[in-house]
């Protein structure tokens, strides 16, 4: 099931996800897709929801907080 709101736009980028409070915490994986709400990474680790996190694309940081997590199959 979608739970989105905004319809989804396919995408192929490398990302690294870092949890703010805990840094240790940080992944690389690759993002696949977008919206005006959100983006949808695959990675090799869960993140809690509701953590604050880093998102790296190339040479740009964002902000966000993690809504859903279930670790790369």
């Amino acid at each position: 099931m979608d739970r989105r709101i905004h319809e989804r736009h396919l995408a192929h980028l490398q990302v690294r996800l870092t949890d703010l409070a805990r840094p240790e915490v940080s992944a690389s994986g690759l993002g696949i897709d977008i919206s005006e709400s959100g983006i949808g990474v695959y990675l090799p680790l869960k993140f809690t929801p509701g953590s604050a996190v880093e998102l790296n694309i190339n040479d740009t940081a964002l902000f966000g907080v993690v809504t859903y997590s279930m670790p790369e199959r």
